[in-house]
């Protein structure tokens, strides 16, 4: 017996011990179960343009990450365009704006990208290609980490009422303890097992709809083809030719620019960063876009994929009717634009088709603003070209090359055109500053050739009536319009009718606007109480007011139709 009862008591013993090593162990899995996450990492990226790193949350959307930097720039410093990450050895990615910044590791850096790193210059465009991490194989794609999220958040809502019944204090906190697991029941199995079943065929699906995507995309092209919805009887493009009162950007994309806005504080007053055009907000093609309910039209040089069939900007700061008038490559020219703009007709031919094309580009509107640069260059810069020519002579050319171009379009569909008038040139800040005479008066011998050119296009268009069939058009009277801003500025809600907002020198005139060619310039608290944004660009407020005008304005300023009539003709 008392053998017995030894055995029976070393049993026991070892049942004791058995029972609180399962209990330690139960504890150790219930502390690591309920143990804070660590914290999630951080994303460095190398801002060049600031000379530092700048640090952000993962999960940063690449736009954001960028309009931040942008907002801590330097005046004068480079506008940040996107962020890439690099490697040496190594294709770069580019994140686009709604992308997710990613670290992958291994050498990997995220780096901004501004327009002087590639030189000003226009990049061809490249598919991304997604390098493979060491060891973790080729990353998913985007649609099937959103395929894998979807399915699992189903799986824990059917799989809720069999999960560990987490207990919750009152103020909606977890405790550190669970309760004990239940059984896994049948029910519980089944359907897991369908979870995995869909799994399995949206997988499949997935696999087989990859496998056959270029036959996709022939399929779906050619019922666009078929059902062309760009080609509506509402839809309306807007194609813009012109120099910087219209510019939204182009010249942002040339090597040796003649003059660019991509610094602050062009911009700040909508866009809240610079994008090119030359005043603190919108332009007037922009306002002309948005009643038409329209986006905004891009310029052409801006990389991308656009919707083309809405209209594109080729305007380009300091650009001229003629290619003599700024030095080659360093503007768009009124030529060059109209070649621009065969581009676009072919790219929109090859997409639509011949007679759609035809269809869209008879109902599609063409603005022009040019002849500004052609007149001031030979009074700002050491051009001789008003020495070989009579004024009227000289104006002439200017016109002439403008009909030329006006005919190009025409042939290729053009039938709607706006034209906008030359301004009193001699007024503008630039031209007070630099008025010898001293009395900040406007310079007349500059603005005798705005009243030769308004005269004289006005005859060409009317000429061109006649020669061209069903060709319409629209003459807005900015020269009217700019001098009653000038001289009766407070009856049109400015304050300051004759000075610039910002630049330096008498009446802000000289272009020193964001530390162009001066370190020192003023810039006033609000420009809307300004008609002139710098020595030679209007604000968006003055714009915005010019461009309901043009719109709906009567014939008194515009004829013979404003824009909005020549939309629905």
């Amino acid at each position: 017996m008392a053998h017995i009862g030894l055995v029976l008591k070393t049993r026991a013993e070892n049942l004791l011990s058995l029972w609180i090593h399962i209990m330690a162990e139960r504890q150790e899995e219930d502390s690591k179960v309920n143990s804070p996450p660590p914290p999630p990492p951080f994303l460095e990226v190398i801002c060049k343009s600031l000379g530092k790193t700048s640090r952000f949350a993962a999960g940063t959307k690449a736009g954001f990450a960028v309009s931040l930097i942008n907002r801590k720039l330097d005046v004068g410093a480079p506008f940040v365009l996107h962020i890439e990450a690099v490697k040496d050895g190594e294709e770069p990615i580019s994140f686009g704006p709604d992308a997710v910044l990613v670290d992958y590791g291994n050498d990997w850096k995220l780096q901004t990208f501004t327009v002087l790193d590639y030189g000003g210059v226009r990049q061809a465009e490249h598919f991304q290609r997604i390098p493979k991490q060491l060891g973790a194989g080729r990353q998913p794609s985007a649609g099937c980490i959103h395929l894998k999220a979807v399915i699992m958040a189903w799986l824990k809502n059917v799989t809720k009422d069999n999960s560990p019944c987490t207990l919750q204090s009152s103020d909606g906190s977890r405790p550190a303890k669970t309760a004990t697991n239940p059984g896994i029941s049948f029910l519980y199995m089944a359907k897991i097992l369908v979870a995995f079943v869909l799994l399995f065929v949206l997988g499949a699906s997935f696999t087989l709809a990859l496998e056959n995507l270029p036959r996709l995309i022939l399929f779906i092209n050619s019922f666009i083809l078929l059902f062309p919805t760009c080609c509506s009887s509402k839809h309306i493009p807007l194609f813009i030719f012109g120099d910087s009162y219209f510019e939204a950007g182009n010249n942002n994309y040339i090597r040796n620019a003649f003059g660019r806005a991509n610094f602050w504080p062009y911009g700040e007053t909508f866009f809240k960063y610079p994008t090119g055009r030359f005043s603190d907000g919108r332009v007037i093609p922009d306002f002309i876009a948005e009643y038409a309910k329209l986006p905004f039209i891009p310029p052409y040089l801006q990389p991308g994929n656009h919707q083309i069939t809405d209209g594109v900007n080729f305007a380009s700061g300091a650009a001229g009717a003629l290619a003599q008038t700024r030095p080659a490559g360093s503007v768009i020219d009124l030529n060059t634009q109209a070649i621009y703009f065969k581009n676009v007709e072919r790219q929109i031919s090859q997409k639509l088709g011949d007679k759609e094309t035809k269809k869209l580009l008879s109902k599609a509107i063409y603005m022009f603003n040019i002849g500004i640069n052609d007149y001031l260059a030979p009074f700002t810069t050491n051009s001789s070209l008003l020495q070989a020519y009579s004024r009227k002579e000289y104006v002439g050319m200017v016109i002439g090359n403008t009909t030329t171009v006006i005919k190009e379009i025409y042939r290729n569909g053009g039938r709607k055109f706006v034209f906008v008038s030359m301004g009193p040139l001699g007024c503008l800040p630039y031209l007070r500053a630099s008025n010898k005479n001293g009395t900040g008066g406007c310079m007349d011998e500059v603005t005798v050739f705005s009243k030769l050119h308004n005269s004289a296009l006005i005859e060409a268009l009317k000429e061109l009536q006649t020669q061209l069939r069903g060709f319409k058009y629209s003459y807005f009277d900015f020269y009217t319009s700019l001098s009653e801003r000038i001289k009766r500025h407070s009856k049109y809600g400015f304050e300051k009718g004759k000075v610039a907002c910002c630049g330096s020198g008498p009446y802000r005139g000289i272009l020193s606007c964001g530390g162009r060619g001066a370190e020192e310039y003023q810039l006033c608290d609000n420009p809307s109480d300004y008609l002139f944004f710098d020595g030679g660009h209007l604000t968006e407020k003055a714009n915005n007011q010019l461009a309901k005008l043009m719109w709906s304005g009567n014939s008194n300023v515009i004829w013979p139709y404003n824009l909005k009539t020549l939309f629905q003709e």
